[in-house]
C-alpha cells in the first residue's frame, strides 16, 4: 500500500461497527481507506520499539541474549507492513502481527510477549 496522508472526508459511510451495530465512519477522501473509531485505535511504531526494549531488558536479566540484529529484522518487518497505518489498523491487529513477529525472531511464548505490549 502506499503511503497515504489520510484526510477524512466530510461524508461519512454507514458501515457495522465492532459491536455490530451500524454507524457513520470517517472515510480517507484520498485512498477511501475507513478509519478506526473504535476506541481499539491503533499505535504508532514507536510504542512497539518500547515494547520490545522492555522486552529484552526483562529477558537480559533473566540471562536471555536478545541481538540488535534480532530487533532491527521484527522493527523492520513491522514498519513494511500496513501496520503503521493508525488511520485503519486497530491495535489488537499491531498486537496480534507483533507478537507473531517477536515470536519469529525470539524463542519466546506468547504471553510473555503480551504482558509487555
Amino acid at each position: 500500500m502506499d503511503s497515504c496522508l489520510h484526510q477524512s472526508s466530510a461524508e461519512k459511510d454507514w458501515l457495522p461497527s465492532s459491536n455490530g451495530l451500524l454507524g457513520k465512519h470517517p472515510f480517507c477522501q484520498n485512498c477511501g481507506v475507513v478509519k478506526v473509531v473504535s476506541s481499539d485505535r491503533g499505535k504508532d511504531v514507536g510504542y512497539f520499539i518500547n515494547s520490545l526494549s522492555e522486552l529484552r531488558k526483562f529477558l537480559e536479566r533473566k540471562g536471555y541474549k536478545i541481538s540488535k540484529a534480532q530487533i532491527r529484522l521484527i522493527i523492520k518487518e513491522f514498519e513494511e507492513g500496513d501496520l503503521n497505518d493508525t488511520y485503519s489498523t486497530p491495535f489488537s491487529q499491531q498486537k496480534e502481527v507483533f507478537i507473531d513477529l517477536v515470536k519469529r525472531y525470539i524463542n519466546v511464548s506468547r504471553d510473555l510477549v503480551r504482558s509487555f505490549v
